[in-house]
């Protein structure tokens, strides 16, 4: 896998922050590099219902995964509760990035040519604890996936008035390099509706 130089730093400082994943490649071939990277300990933020199916088959593969997720359509006190404690634990918050609800806040970003709508609420829940973000793509190759991983913020740490600004930012840099691999392996990409009309 190829891994950006300021992940090691973010690592040794032993605080959790956000990852950043995409429907794009493998999620399993990104979650099970943690132990590669210093033991990194990762939860996702998904709808239990919408990927029930999804999870049914992961867990019968590995049954600890159940544990590691987090349900995304819990009320929203409960979820922000649960991300907090899951990053005071020392775990980091996994989301899929590239894709929104329709009571997410969003940004709009042009992406392979179109403007189009990405949900804000990782940079926000990063901003709140002043936490490094991550970035995972996993492309697939002829020979197996390879797997990149590129540090979006050492720590999101700005003033209340700039923040807006700031997440803005964020989504943009992280629209773009998902843009930059989607166009390396198009194939890899599996947003399956229509993305544009959202």
């Amino acid at each position: 896998f190829v891994v950006d130089p300021d992940l090691e730093r973010i690592l040794q400082t032993g605080k959790a922050g956000i990852f950043l994943a995409a429907h794009f490649g493998s999620f399993e071939a990104a979650r099970v590099i943690g132990p590669q990277l210093g033991g990194i300990s990762l939860r996702i933020v998904l709808d239990k219902a919408v990927n029930g199916r999804f999870i049914d088959i992961m867990t019968r593969i590995n049954p600890e995964l159940e544990n590691l997720i987090i349900d995304s359509e819990q009320p929203g006190v409960e979820l922000g509760l649960e991300i907090s404690d899951t990053l005071k634990a020392g775990q980091w918050a996994g989301f899929l990035a590239d894709r929104h609800r329709a009571s997410d806040r969003t940004t709009s970003q042009n992406f392979l040519g179109s403007p189009t709508l990405f949900p804000v609420g990782p940079y926000i829940i990063a901003s709140v604890f002043k936490a490094p973000v991550i970035m995972v793509f996993c492309r697939l190759t002829p020979t197996g996936y390879e797997v990149h991983m590129e540090t979006l913020a050492f720590a999101v740490d700005v003033p209340r008035k700039q923040r807006q600004q700031a997440i803005d930012a964020l989504a943009a840099d992280y629209v773009g390099r998902l843009e930059a691999h989607v166009r390396a392996s198009p194939y890899g990409w599996f947003n399956f509706y229509d993305f544009w009309e959202n």
